[in-house]
């Protein structure tokens, strides 16, 4: 009764519409995939040297921009290990503020604390972070989802999706396809609301928001250690409008990885 409630209730909601990138207005070097993501003709990847080498030691002569960019570069290899004592010694030697420390190097140590699978010191961090945070609260999509009221949630994350830069994922297409699959999540049909957020990560595998939705579906369907990869991606995720800010998506991300981890 309450699932059929819940989809009446979606039926009745005027979503918001997806709008597509205007091919007619791409950038000389650009087009458009079958899947409306807008995509480089020639895809250059990037490159990063070493902390080894002597030219990133000249260019990151502080400390804490040195141990900053070899703790990146451990994340990028997968070497947990070495990205939480070169996180770590960032902190100690920062000259940040709280929340830009918190960004910059407390949120990515998290991440990096729990897939090295030490669990408990990554939920300290979680929870340090969340005491400095801007909304004391989550937001009613997210405080639905911690109440176990997925399909509600979903419905809300539809009508109104955590914040981020329209420009940006609107050029590139992730965001017509994260509205598409928010649209079909809240009206019930989750195999292609799984499509559409696939699509959106397609696009830009960095747009925290199809991430945060593809783990509030996992977990609806009690599948509790894809739904926690999601989260982890958003925390991984960037949005170019927030400067230095932990994003909406990411505070709701953490919340979500203490109340189901």
């Amino acid at each position: 009764m309450i699932l059929f409630s819940s989809l009446l209730l979606a039926v009745a909601i005027t979503f918001p519409k997806p709008v597509p990138p205007d091919a007619s207005r791409l950038a000389s070097g650009y087009h458009l995939t079958a899947h409306r993501c807008v995509v480089a003709d020639v895809e250059r990847p990037a490159h990063f040297l070493p902390p080894t080498d002597p030219r990133v030691r000249h260019e990151y002569a502080l400390p804490e921009g040195y141990d900053s960019y070899a703790a990146h570069y451990a994340m990028d290899h997968g070497r947990y290990g070495e990205a939480i004592i070169a996180f770590r010694r960032a902190l100690s030697e920062t000259t940040l503020r709280r929340y830009e420390a918190d960004v910059g190097y407390r949120l990515p140590l998290s991440d990096a604390l729990y897939r090295a699978h030490r669990i408990h010191e990554a939920k300290l961090e979680w929870q340090r972070i969340l005491k400095d945070a801007p909304y004391r609260t989550s937001d009613s999509a997210t405080s639905l989802v911690l109440k176990g009221r997925f399909r509600d949630a979903l419905v809300r994350f539809a009508v109104s999706p955590p914040r981020f830069n329209a420009a940006t994922f609107g050029d590139d297409g992730s965001a017509y396809n994260m509205q598409r699959g928010l649209n079909a999540a809240a009206q019930g049909d989750i195999a292609a609301a799984k499509t559409f957020l696939g699509y959106s990560v397609e696009c830009d595998s960095g747009f925290q928001v199809p991430h945060l939705a593809l783990g509030v579906i996992a977990a609806m369907e009690q599948r509790f250690t894809t739904a926690r990869h999601e989260w982890l991606a958003v925390l991984e995720g960037w949005d170019p409008s927030t400067g230095a800010d932990i994003t909406t998506a990411q505070y709701d991300a953490i919340r979500l990885l203490l109340k189901y981890s």
